[in-house]
């Protein structure tokens, strides 16, 4: 998508593309260190232990392990689609997700754009979520991957997109128009 973008962008850009793709790509370097010294390999480590001790709701509850797989992972989406509202809420969340919004043009860097402490505490809210859950080390994999790729093309500003309806014209594909990450973005920085 970035190359794409870069070839054909939307709109013309406010800072150099060049210096914003190394600082806005030097922070998910320093998010991905973060989350590797804290968390090396926690979520799936709880996930293991939860399949090994009988732990969490989905464990408990009997569900079969063919249907706690998609079961998982329609959860783990649920709880990274319900982050970003947590931290519009809240004031003292907020201000670490400001990082997202201060960036002066909107492009595919944009939904990888944040503050380490956010990455931290949303990894955080992703184990307890599993833990609780019960979710198996299948499903963890699956949602992590699953929803990479999203958070990239939501922002995606290339010419190839409808602007009224956000579908690509070549391959269909809509997901969000651009502009439209869950409406959180102000106008004039679409």
């Amino acid at each position: 998508m970035g190359l794409w973008e870069w070839i054909a962008p939307r709109r013309p850009y406010r800072t150099s593309k060049k210096t914003r793709w190394l600082s806005n790509l030097g922070m998910v370097f320093i998010d991905t260190l973060a989350v590797s010294l804290v968390f090396p390999g926690t979520a799936v480590y709880v996930a293991s232990l939860n399949e090994s001790s009988s732990g969490g709701l989905l464990i408990q509850g009997g569900w079969p392990y063919w249907l706690s797989i998609p079961i998982g992972i329609m959860f783990l989406d649920f709880v990274i689609y319900v982050q970003p509202a947590m931290f519009h809420a809240f004031p003292s969340l907020w201000r670490l997700h400001m990082m997202h919004h201060t960036d002066l043009d909107f492009d595919t860097t944009t939904g990888v754009r944040f503050h380490p402490l956010e990455i931290l505490l949303s990894m955080a809210i992703k184990i307890a979520a599993v833990f609780v859950l019960g979710i198996a080390p299948l499903a963890l994999f699956s949602s992590r991957f699953s929803s990479m790729p999203p958070a990239c093309s939501i922002t995606a500003t290339c010419v190839c997109r409808s602007r009224s309806t956000g579908r690509c014209f070549f391959c269909g594909y809509a997901g969000n128009a651009p502009g439209a990450s869950f409406g959180d973005h102000p106008r004039n920085q679409q």
